[in-house]
């Protein structure tokens, strides 16, 4: 596994890349758990997805700080908004998680789980998650993204520390705990 350093006074973005189902979601949730878990102040979006028995059907979206949650996006849903592969997103969750991404509190870690096509090859869906990631007040930025989208993330946070942690099932799970012990050292 890649590992990086947090430099004191330095915002450091770490971009946790793996393909989607590998668990890029659940390691960002475990990070965010046990960043709390240890005090720590933690801002951001979380998009966990929502099961109705073993098929996931929807993606929700949560406000770490208020841990407030709105549905995303619905699979195979004839709705108005964007769509991604089998994903119909939601405007008005999506204008919610712009309003929480353009008003984050000072952090230890930011955690932005995911920006993904919608974002980066539509220009839709949680757009200001690069401007906060340029501009927010945190010492360690949390991104999750798919590999085929890593270069143009990094491109985009020029000037910032980024480190790419590729996740597989080899790593997933002990990546958490490696990421909060640099974000506390």
């Amino acid at each position: 596994m890649n590992t990086f350093r947090i430099d004191p006074g330095d915002e450091h973005v770490v971009l946790l890349v793996a393909p989607s189902g590998l668990g890029k979601t659940t390691a960002c949730l475990r990070t965010v758990e046990l960043a709390q878990a240890r005090g720590l102040r933690v801002a951001g979006v979380l998009s966990p997805p929502v099961y109705q028995g073993q098929v996931k059907t929807a993606i929700a979206l949560r406000d770490v700080v208020t841990r407030q949650e709105r549905i995303l996006a619905h699979a195979n849903h004839a709705g108005e908004g964007p769509r991604v592969g089998v994903w119909t997103f939601d405007p008005a969750s999506v204008a919610w998680g712009q309003q929480v991404l353009a008003s984050l509190p000072q952090c230890d870690l930011l955690a932005i789980d995911e920006i993904g096509p919608l974002e980066l090859e539509m220009g839709q869906g949680l757009t200001n998650a690069l401007d906060a990631l340029r501009s927010a007040d945190y010492r360690l930025g949390l991104v999750t993204l798919r590999p085929a989208l890593a270069g143009a993330v990094a491109a985009q946070l020029d000037g910032l520390q980024v480190s790419a942690l590729t996740l597989d099932e080899q790593t997933r799970d002990q990546t958490p705990q490696i990421i909060i012990s640099q974000l506390c050292s």
